[in-house]
């Protein structure tokens, strides 16, 4: 699980998560792996990456599918 910490726009959006890995904080760009735009401050799970971008899906819409 990561936070947005600058938000992803849509498709062709880039932004920013933060997450925690071996006790330490880190950073990586991410994108919407379904192409709606993800606010700042959003949970969101990487679902995979490539060439060192982040592709993610909120936390909450993986959580709760029906909901």
């Amino acid at each position: 699980v990561a936070r947005v910490s600058n938000g992803i726009r849509g498709a062709d959006g880039i932004g920013e998560i933060i997450f925690s890995q071996t006790g330490a904080r880190r950073a990586s760009a991410a994108r919407s792996d379904d192409g709606r735009a993800i606010e700042r401050g959003a949970e969101v799970v990487v679902i995979r990456y490539e060439r060192g971008v982040a592709y993610v899906r909120r936390w909450d819409e993986l959580a709760h599918p029906d909901a």
